[in-house]
């Protein structure tokens, strides 16, 4: 790959005047990225060298570069070329060397490209050139029929004057359609006026994706790139049929006008056929075509923009590092599966739990087993015994015919057809993952062998080893007893079919476990699941499948975003719309790009960082990373920067690079900052000048906006580069991704004693109808207050005056026998007392005992209240028709007789 350097200079002011780059600072940029400078350390310490431009911007600056050397190399082949077969003119070289992008040079080099033979090839062969020099030349005084009639031959073909004239049309409609400038002009044309129509196959016409672009039609000019993108995702799935309508009229007319000079003379009838000629010879299929491709690159080029800003806010999203995370995974029907993140990030316990209060698939697999129990403490009630979750999936697909039909995705003929493919991948990516690590080490391939599902012999009861610690185990418990025996800080969960239900499932396990401050939070789990399944995902978790896997995920996407993200693959991010319908090569380089820059700003913790983010180090590459975590792993943590250096292979130029981007808490203040150790001296002239030391300054920033950066500036040392020293020093600097803050409910959760019936209790409204509202009062649903229990004054036309989110005082009424609905009220209870007299008030001599009122004669008759009411269809008719039984002895004759007499419909 040929050097920045040597690109001309014309070329270099180009980009500098679209960059908004003095050409001095481009010439230097370039030169320091030769000599091996990264753009970000460029960015944040040589701010000098740069402009003061950031590091997206310079990458940015650096792709153009290499657009227009890549442009430079394409000219100078296709200049080559044309010299070597002497077709290389003046004129074409001047047109050449002005070309400003990959398009015009394909244009102009378009009527020497080596073609197969088609109808112009064939008529020059013929001889009809110089008819068809004469059409496009249209000189007056010439007797057209009188040449025509010169070409006809029988030898050649050429046996009427018609066969002559669609030769020498041919030629002509080739030169036309070669021509550079009636290329970019129709491309306009089409671009304005063309038309596309989609149309639902019919066995897609009722996929609910499909139905909203059935016939859609719009032009080409007016659709966004988004739904660009959402009919590209159709049409490549086969559910679409596209239809191009171009502006045929238009295209046709403007040819005309630009090929004929008189409308009236004797040639424009054949040019006109010329033009038709044309069109139906490949100029309009390749003006659709270009037109389609430009429109492609023009939505990956929006939509890639549209995913780097979703990326980075993903990235730089605040991280929750000082919780205990509680991972579930809920996408799997009567079971989740939860595991639990330390503050340190480590895998701490993992556990199925019952979901929607259905037992977990394998449970009598697990009491089975005989494995040793876990370190965790048990708690009173639950069932602790466990086993691996590969035997215990594994023996519950063979005892239960329902679970093991789960599994498999065939089976699931209802399920989702992204989650039937994972879980067939999760089993394969299983197998590979049990075959690959066998070999790692000694202790692991044992420990996997004697832990085999398959095996014949069970596994004899041991005492727990270091070695075998390792193997997660998991148990099977209730979500609240999990809760109450371990250290949860906040829960998260993909975002399930019905938000609702689970939301009040948490809420109900949360009440149960006693810890009424643990918050729930749902998150994105579809990159999660992505995640799960790579290798990575299965080195990093051996022994569990991928829904703990994705748990584990989920946590730490919360827990550190910027971290577990850069050991996902690009296209399991899951972050933006229709992303993987771009191209992939540019959400690659986009996806790579946005982490670099998001790692660089934040700063990488060379004690705790994983190997794919120490290689975002600049100047680390992935095997100088994994020295950096052997070392550490051998002889402990770093105490300070400087100890990088003994990391083999870390020398004075790449740790001069990268020791900037690192972050090591230990005695040295400015080692956990972005301050770069060869501004050291800086640094202490600046806490020097604001009359503090280094530790004071950096907890009271605000000393810094006295600092006059003029007065430490030089002759070596410009205003820039002393501002972006200074900028290191600043919270905003050093803390990019903010504070995590705990979500917080609307209304704190309360225990049963504080919601029994008649207690006040404050609430806020969730939602609101006609006949009443509901407000979350800290039980495990809302409550509902009907209308008729809202006081007068916060009706409107008998409908409530409430809106989301107003805060309401309400008791709570008696809760009905098998009714789960809290009744709500804004009036006080009545006193037991009174009740009761008032009861014996209206009991007067005509009631029982029991409240129903004496028969006597205005109540007899159809007023009769004992009777019990007749139900002639409906559900008691069914009921009562169950209980009516055939005799079994009469004919097959006789019981559809009885049967068509008993159903016969009477009009």
């Amino acid at each position: 790959m040929k050097p920045l350097t040597g690109l001309p200079v014309d070329s270099l002011v180009r980009v500098s005047e679209e960059v908004g780059i003095p050409l001095k600072d481009l010439l230097e940029l370039v030169q320091q990225v030769e000599n091996g400078a990264s753009a970000a350390f460029l960015a944040r310490y040589r701010a000098d060298l740069c402009a003061g431009i950031d590091e997206r911007g310079i990458q940015r600056v650096l792709q153009k570069l290499a657009d227009v050397r890549d442009l430079i190399d394409r000219r100078i082949s296709m200049m080559a070329s044309l010299s070597q077969r002497g077709v290389m003119s003046d004129e074409l070289r001047k047109h050449l060397e002005q070309a400003t992008n990959r398009r015009e040079l394909n244009d102009l080099f378009m009527p020497y490209r080596e073609r197969k033979p088609g109808p112009a090839e064939e008529a020059v062969a013929k001889g009809l050139d110089p008819l068809a020099r004469l059409l496009w030349a249209q000189q007056e005084g010439v007797d057209i029929d009188a040449e025509i009639a010169k070409h006809v031959a029988a030898d050649n073909g050429l046996e009427s004057d018609g066969a002559v004239l669609e030769g020498a049309y041919a030629i002509a409609a080739q030169w036309l359609s070669d021509k550079p400038e009636i290329l970019q002009a129709l491309r306009k044309i089409y671009l304005r006026d063309s038309e596309i129509v989609l149309t639902a196959r019919p066995e897609a016409a009722k996929a609910p994706r499909v139905q909203e672009l059935d016939g859609f039609r719009a032009k080409l000019a007016s659709i966004d790139w988004k739904k660009r993108l959402s009919i590209r995702r159709a049409l490549r799935s086969g559910l679409l049929e596209m239809d191009f309508v171009p502006p045929t009229s238009a295209t046709a007319t403007f040819l005309e006008r630009r090929l004929i000079q008189d409308a009236e003379s004797s040639y424009a009838p054949h040019l006109r056929r010329v033009v038709e000629v044309a069109l139906g010879n490949g100029l309009a299929d390749r003006i659709k075509h270009n037109i389609q491709t430009y429109l492609d690159e023009r939505t990956d080029e929006q939509g890639i923009e549209a995913y780097r800003r979703a990326l980075r806010a993903a990235l730089l999203a605040p991280p929750a590092s000082d919780l205990n995370i509680l991972g579930i995974e809920i996408t799997r029907s009567g079971e989740w599966h939860a595991a639990l993140i330390d503050t340190e990030g480590r895998l701490a316990e993992c556990a199925v739990v019952r979901g929607n209060g259905k037992p977990a698939k394998f449970e009598r697999d697990s009491a089975a087993t005989t494995e040793a129990p876990p370190a965790a403490p048990a708690t009173d009630g639950a069932a602790r015994t466990e086993a691996p979750p590969e035997a215990a999936s594994e023996a519950s697909s063979e005892a239960s015919p329902e679970a093991s039909s789960e599994t498999q995705p065939e089976a699931e003929a209802t399920a989702d057809a992204s989650v039937a493919e994972v879980v067939s991948d999760a089993k394969e990516g299983e197998n590979k993952a049990e075959d690959a690590s066998v070999g790692e080490t000694a202790d692991t391939a044992a420990t996997a062998e004697a832990a085999e599902p398959g095996s014949q012999e069970p596994a004899k009861p041991t005492e727990p080893t270091p070695k075998e610690s390792r193997k997660r185990r998991t148990q099977q418990v209730e979500l609240s007893e999990f809760l109450a025996s371990h250290q949860v800080d906040l829960i998260v969960y993909g975002p399930g079919p019905k938000p609702h239900t689970i939301d009040e499932y948490l809420r109900s396990q949360i009440r149960k476990s006693g810890k009424m401050h643990i918050p729930s939070r749902p998150v994105r789990d579809s990159g999660a699941r992505m995640y799960a399944q790579t290798p990575m995902a299965k080195k990093e978790f051996r022994r569990l499948p991928w829904t703990f896997a994705t748990a584990a995920s989920l946590a730490r996407r919360v827990q550190d975003p910027l971290a577990e993200l850069a050991k996902a693959d690009f296209r399991s991010t899951g972050v933006g719309q229709n992303y993987l319908e771009l191209n992939s090569d540019l959400l690659r380089d986009a996806f790579r790009c946005e982490l670099e820059c998001a790692a660089h700003d934040v700063g990488i913790d060379a004690n705790q960082a994983s190997v794919p983010l120490l290689s975002l180090v600049p100047g680390f590459t992935d095997r100088l990373a994994k020295r950096v975590v052997e070392d550490r792993k051998q002889r402990g943590p770093f105490d300070s920067r400087d100890d990088l250096r003994r990391v083999d292979g870390l020398n004075d130029r790449i740790f001069a690079q990268a020791v900037g981007f690192l972050r090591v808490n230990g005695g040295n203040l400015l080692d956990n900052t972005g301050a770069h150790p060869q501004y050291k001296e800086l640094h202490e002239r600046i806490a020097e000048a604001a009359g503090c030391d280094l530790l004071t300054l950096l907890n009271e920033p605000d000393r810094l906006d006295a600092i006059d950066p003029e007065q430490f500036a030089g002759p070596d040392r410009s205003v820039l580069l002393v501002k972006s020293a200074i900028s290191e020093l600043r919270p905003e600097r050093r803390q990019v991704r903010g504070t995590f803050k705990l979500p917080e409910r609307a209304v704190a959760l309360r225990t049963d004693d504080e919601l029994q019936a008649g207690a006040q209790v404050s609430g806020v409204v969730s939602n609101t109808a006609d006949f009443g509202a509901f407000v979350d009062i800290g039980a495990d649903q809302d409550g509902f207050l009907h209308v008729s229990q809202i006081q007068r004054g916060l009706l409107v036309d008998s409908k409530p005056a409430f809106h989301p989110g107003d805060p309401v005082e309400v008791f709570v009424r008696p809760q009905l026998p098998g009714n789960r609905r809290i009744g709500l009220s804004m009036y006080p209870p009545r006193s037991a007392p009174a009740r009761d007299a008032a009861d014996s008030r209206r009991r007067g001599p005509d009631r029982r005992s029991d409240g129903r009122r004496r028969q006597g004669p205005r109540n007899s008759g159809r007023y009769e209240r004992d009777k019990p009411f007749r139900q002639v269809f409906g559900p008691e008719s069914d009921r009562r028709g169950k209980r009516e039984r055939i005799d079994p002895s009469l004919s097959l004759d006789e019981k559809l007789s009885m049967l068509t007499d008993k159903y016969r419909t009477k009009v």
